[in-house]
């Protein structure tokens, strides 16, 4: 009732603080009612928000990573094609110089990796990989998440080898792969998880 009332100016800040509310909510209890009921206000929020504000690009990404972990929770194709949709509009509007850019291309080529595991179709699992790869080119050699982002090229890269059977992407995966380990700036759990897939694909390359 309180965002019902609020002043127009002050509508989307309501909303969005409600749409934080719930999501802690649901992160704690867990129930799909709870993220049923996130989405549906932050909804509200990117219906509410003016399509030239600045912060536009991040009340639409709040969706498409809501509609993901739907999608995660319930395999509903319908929601990962609207993250995904969401998520393109996102880097449609981003000014190429933006802060959090290559978060968002990051997060672009992750649903395209999920679309590719849910529709099988090759063109995905391309787009993935190149945008994957500006993802890593967009950011900077200390940042805290590149080992991440090298990793999720990897993997990629990795799939297309498993689909295609081409060396050439195999060899780019465990490049990727022992990059993100080597990063310093990561975290160690990250850098973990870079390690485990060097002996994977390097496993493959012995078979």
């Amino acid at each position: 009732d309180a965002v019902g009332i609020s002043p127009e100016g002050q509508r989307v800040k309501c909303l969005n603080n409600l749409g934080i509310l719930l999501k802690n909510q649901y992160l704690i209890t867990g129930a799909l009612g709870d993220l049923e009921n996130t989405i549906r206000v932050q909804r509200q929020a990117v219906s509410a928000i003016s399509k030239d504000h600045p912060d536009v690009v991040v009340y639409l990404s709040n969706l498409s990573g809501l509609l993901r972990t739907r999608f995660q929770r319930t395999q509903a194709t319908t929601d990962l094609e609207e993250a995904h949709q969401i998520a393109q509009q996102v880097i449609d509007i981003c000014l190429k110089d933006h802060l959090n850019r290559a978060t968002y291309l990051n997060t672009l080529g992750v649903l395209f990796g999920d679309l590719f595991a849910k529709k099988g179709a090759i063109a995905d699992l391309e787009e993935a990989v190149q945008i994957a790869q500006e993802a890593v080119e967009a950011t900077g050699k200390d940042h805290p998440q590149l080992a991440a982002r090298l990793t999720n090229l990897g993997d990629r890269l990795g799939d297309k080898f498993t689909t295609t059977g081409t060396t050439a992407d195999l060899e780019r995966a465990i490049a990727c792969h022992q990059s993100a380990l080597r990063h310093s700036p990561s975290s160690t759990m990250t850098r973990i998880v870079a390690g485990r897939a060097v002996l994977k694909w390097c496993a493959a390359v012995s078979d």
